[in-house]
């Protein structure tokens, strides 16, 4: 069973997933980086893929330099959601998926950059958190989606058919955020946040957002990946 992965080169870090997609015999992770110039192979691509999962990114869903990379990933979903095959879409992935799904993209009225606990429909297969945010763009949510969990600033994840849309960041571990709060440092302290607090909790809570990501990861892939 083969996993497609759509994500930044800089960004393509799949953390704690691994575990997710080894538990569950999905193996064979097979990288697609965003940005090349010439045409995906689409079908090609997809072929054999059990699992299509898409990442954060450093652009937004609004930059015009990105539009016709954009246009490339909406071809990837919409000819998997053609094939039946399900779609794990994280962050800026999420919001491209919503994209696809006929939402339109809006920019959040404030940035959510910490730590934050949602209210979920479901907290035994959608704990609570705390979870990392990191966006500056809104999850919009298409018609015929099922909210599953929200922020009192923007929706968090939700469903549509074997889609599963979230906002939050399940697979950053906290060396993989070390590594982007040192690439972005600058940007984020002039947003006011406090980037060493921002890494200690990832620490602090390790074990606590493995055991999350694998109890997010276990419902989408018995409920809503499984077409349930």
């Amino acid at each position: 069973m083969a996993v497609l992965t759509v994500a930044d080169e800089e960004l393509d870090a799949l953390g704690y997933l691994i575990e997710c997609f080894e538990a569950h015999g999905l193996g064979g992770v097979r990288m697609c980086h965003r940005g090349r110039s010439r045409p995906w192979p689409v079908r090609e691509m997809l072929k054999g893929a059990d699992l299509v999962v898409s990442l954060g990114s450093l652009s937004s869903v609004r930059d015009e330099a990105t539009d016709e990379a954009r246009r490339q990933e909406h071809r990837v979903y919409e000819r998997a959601i053609e094939l039946g095959v399900p779609i794990l879409a994280i962050c800026y992935g999420a919001q491209v998926l919503s994209q696809v799904l006929g939402a339109p993209s809006r920019e959040s009225p404030s940035s959510e950059i910490a730590w934050v606990e949602v209210d979920s429909v479901n907290t035994a297969t959608l704990p609570t958190g705390p979870w990392l945010d990191w966006h500056e763009d809104l999850l919009t949510v298409p018609v015929g989606a099922t909210l599953l969990a929200r922020t009192s600033v923007a929706p968090q994840v939700y469903a549509h058919g074997r889609c599963l849309a979230v906002q939050f960041h399940p697979e950053v571990t906290p060396e993989e955020l070390e590594r982007r709060v040192a690439m972005n440092r600058d940007a984020l302290e002039q947003q006011g946040v406090d980037t060493e607090a921002l890494t200690a909790q990832a620490h602090r809570q390790g074990e606590r957002s493995r055991a999350m990501t694998r109890q997010l990861f276990d419902g989408f892939w018995a409920g809503v990946a499984a077409g349930r």
